[in-house]
């Protein structure tokens, strides 16, 4: 695979390649990380990232085996996943399709968040009062 090859291929070809390379390499792994943008379907199914203070992944978890998870994850658990890695080709990404879920604490960075907005809140950074209203008719705007 060093040597650049002759052969052109379509997005889909190489992206099944890939797909082929990852699902290959690896056996169930089990991974630790934070929930975030957790979404749970009418299908029943989950789909969410994982994340670290260095990373993310994307995970999903179909509902024939979400039903033996004895809670239903949050944004900011801290949980521990047995699961395959494989490679979306639609879309070309990296995901885990997660077999087990087990709770493993309060995620660190959602703690730090909020501690962060406890802090903020005692500081009155939220009251009421220090909220304007918007105008009708802005004269600027700034991003």
């Amino acid at each position: 695979m060093t040597e650049i090859s002759r052969e052109i291929l379509t997005i889909g070809q190489l992206n099944q390649v890939i797909a082929e390379l990852i699902s290959t390499s690896f056996d169930i792994v089990w991974v630790r990380g934070e929930i975030s943008n957790f979404k749970s379907y009418p299908s029943g199914h989950w789909y969410f990232k994982l994340k670290d203070a260095d990373s993310q992944i994307n995970g999903v978890m179909f509902k024939g085996r979400n039903h033996q998870v004895d809670f239903v994850p949050k944004e900011g658990d801290q949980v521990e996943v047995a699961a395959q890695v494989g490679f979306y080709t639609a879309r070309g990404d990296v995901q885990l399709t997660v077999q087990m879920m087990r709770r493993a604490g309060a995620g660190a960075l959602f703690e730090a968040f909020m501690k962060l907005k406890q802090q903020l809140e005692r500081e009155g950074l939220f009251d009421q009062s220090r909220k304007k209203d918007i105008p009708k008719h802005p004269r600027l705007l700034a991003l």
